[in-house]
């Protein structure tokens, strides 16, 4: 958080054949969340040093609407050199511009990124789901090195678990930890960081939780916010060891009603539970679309992202007040969408997507209602 840009590499190192769901999607979103509850505007991708010669820009393209969906918005290219010292380090290519078949197009990728770069850094992310990081739980089961307890393993990988199914699942959200949380400001069932409201927190199964970290979410909970546990509830704290009398009591208080939500397996369940409860202010037809909703001021902007090889027909849903637009990153153009509807405050419009296509589709006041706001704001 003391970075003025967090980041992570994506060397896009085959491990998973799938040009966009294959990205380093937890190092993407440790990086983004730090950033936007750290006050920070930017974080930045280092990429694609593991993306071979040949690398085409269609993938190039793709590779980085998929970390820029993530919540990424800096592009940094990984290096620039000018020899290939005799081809001997060619799994990783030494430069990832004109040695490359598509470096006529270089110029044409910089102005786009670069103005899709700018649309993502404006205003504040908009998630309303935080992941609580389970470092606290990990601790207690370390025994140095790389020995942790069983417990302690099944904290730190079904953390990440609950976060793809999330996230795959056309909700976005961003990581907490015990710092983050104790700045946290509760006010009409949210949880407000840096200006980010969450109106759910997720637990992963935890066998420690600091006190006043669990306070701070029973405050949030009786303030009407949603607190998800799953897999495991703790009983100790850092400060009292194993069976804390007080973690105790207040995990008893916001986990033995029937209001109260605590999934002891199927991690599946998770989505359907937390979109009732927030209330989503992006929804998408289908998961294979990827989303990261912006809000500077009374413009809502939302990237958009087929994951899919194939072309499809999306229905999209935002919550927003005015006159929904398509910017197009490539030209810097605005084309207005004439056909859409308003439903419960929610703006709908359908949407043709190619394969692996990005589009940014904005909300903002109607001309009309940006000069009456003009003249309200005047004397006279």
């Amino acid at each position: 958080r003391h970075f003025d840009v967090t980041g992570n590499e994506d060397p896009d190192d085959g491990a998973e054949p799938h040009p966009l769901t294959g990205r380093k999607f937890i190092d993407s979103k440790f990086s983004s969340s730090i950033a936007h509850l750290g006050g920070n505007k930017r974080s930045a991708v280092c990429a694609y040093w593991g993306s071979g010669w040949g690398a085409t820009q269609q993938k190039n393209l793709a590779c980085t609407l998929a970390n820029y969906a993530y919540g990424l918005n800096f592009y940094n290219n990984h290096c620039a050199l000018y020899t290939t010292l005799g081809g001997w380090y060619e799994w990783v290519p030494p430069a990832i511009h004109f040695r490359q078949p598509y470096w006529q197009y270089w110029g044409d990728f910089a102005a786009w990124v670069r103005r899709l770069s700018c649309l993502m850094s404006q205003g504040a992310h908009v998630a309303h789901v935080a992941v609580f990081y389970p470092l606290t739980t990990m601790h207690a089961g370390w025994a140095g090195s790389d020995n942790f307890s069983a417990a302690a393993r099944e904290a730190g990988e079904k953390v990440m678990r609950l976060a793809k199914v999330i996230y795959r699942s056309g909700i976005d959200f961003d990581f907490i930890d015990d710092t983050f949380l104790a700045e946290a400001v509760i006010s009409g069932g949210e949880l407000t960081i840096a200006g980010h409201a969450f109106r759910a927190v997720v637990l992963p199964p935890l066998t420690t939780i600091r006190r006043d970290t669990l306070e701070k979410l029973r405050a949030f909970q009786k303030a009407g916010g949603t607190v998800l546990a799953f897999g495991r509830l703790p009983d100790a704290s850092p400060e009292f060891g194993r069976g804390d009398p007080v973690v105790c009591s207040l995990v008893g208080e916001m986990f033995g009603g029937a209001r109260e939500v605590f999934i002891p397996s199927d991690e599946m369940r998770v989505p359907a539970i937390l979109a009732t409860a927030i209330a989503p202010d992006v929804t998408v037809s289908t998961p294979d679309v990827y989303h990261c909703h912006r809000q500077a001021g009374e413009v809502d902007i939302v990237l958009l992202v087929n994951t899919r090889p194939e072309s499809l027909r999306v229905t999209v849903s935002v919550r927003a007040d005015g006159q929904p637009e398509r910017w197009d990153p490539f030209t810097g153009a605005a084309h207005p969408i004439d056909e859409y509807e308003i439903t419960d405050g929610m703006i709908t419009v359908h949407l043709d997507m190619a394969a692996y296509q990005g589009l940014v589709l904005a909300v903002s006041p109607s001309r009309e209602r940006r000069i009456e706001r003009v003249i309200e704001n005047t004397d006279g």
